[in-house]
C-alpha cells in the first residue's frame, strides 16, 4: 500500500507543480446559489478580478466570448488593439480568453462600479439545473439566467436556444 501512495505522489508533485509553472489557476469554489454566484461576479469585476470572473459565467458564455474575441482579433484587429491599449503585434500574442476579459474589465469604470453596487437580483426561481432571476436598478428590469455546472451556479448569458426570459407581466 505504501509503494502506491509514494507512487501516486511521485506522478502528482511534479504534475501540481507543471500545472502551476503553466499559470493555471484555481476557480473559486462553485457558487452554492445562484444569488451567490451573482454577488461573487459583481465583486470580481469591482475589484479587476477577471479569473473569478470568468469561473461565474457558463461554460457556454465563455466559449461565446471567446469566440467574439477570437472574430474581433481577426477582423478588427487595429480598432481592438487600439481599444485595450496595445500595439496589433502584442494583440497576436494575447489569447482569446484573455481579450474578452480585458474588454470586460476596461468597460469598469467608478459609474459601472456604482450601479453594480445598486443593482439587486431577486425573483430567483430554480427548475432543476436551470435558474432566472430578475436584475432591477432604479426601476428597470433585466432578466438574468443561471446554470448549475461542476457543483455550482454559473452565470448563463450565452445565446443558445431557450434563453428567454418570461416577465411576470408575460412579457419577454
Amino acid at each position: 500500500m505504501r509503494f502506491v501512495t509514494a507512487f501516486a505522489l511521485a506522478i502528482a508533485l511534479p504534475l501540481a507543480a507543471l500545472a502551476e509553472e503553466a499559470g493555471e489557476k484555481k476557480g473559486p469554489e462553485p457558487a452554492k446559489t445562484p444569488e451567490e454566484c451573482y454577488a461573487l461576479a459583481c465583486k470580481a469585476l469591482c475589484d479587476g478580478e477577471g479569473d473569478t470572473y470568468w469561473f461565474c459565467l457558463s461554460r457556454e458564455t465563455r466559449k461565446q466570448l471567446i469566440a467574439q474575441a477570437e472574430e474581433a482579433k481577426k477582423n478588427h484587429a487595429k480598432e481592438l488593439a487600439a481599444a485595450l491599449k496595445v500595439t496589433e503585434e502584442e494583440l497576436a500574442k494575447i489569447e482569446p480568453r484573455d481579450v474578452a476579459l480585458r474588454q470586460v474589465l476596461g468597460a469598469m469604470n467608478d459609474e459601472v462600479r456604482k450601479m453594480l453596487k445598486k443593482q439587486k437580483l431577486s425573483a430567483v426561481k430554480i427548475d432543476g439545473e436551470k435558474a432566472t432571476g430578475t436584475l432591477e436598478i432604479d426601476g428597470d428590469l433585466s432578466p438574468i439566467e443561471f446554470v448549475k455546472e461542476d457543483e455550482g451556479w454559473r452565470i448563463d448569458a450565452s445565446d443558445s436556444e431557450g434563453h428567454e426570459h418570461e416577465h411576470e407581466d408575460g412579457g419577454k
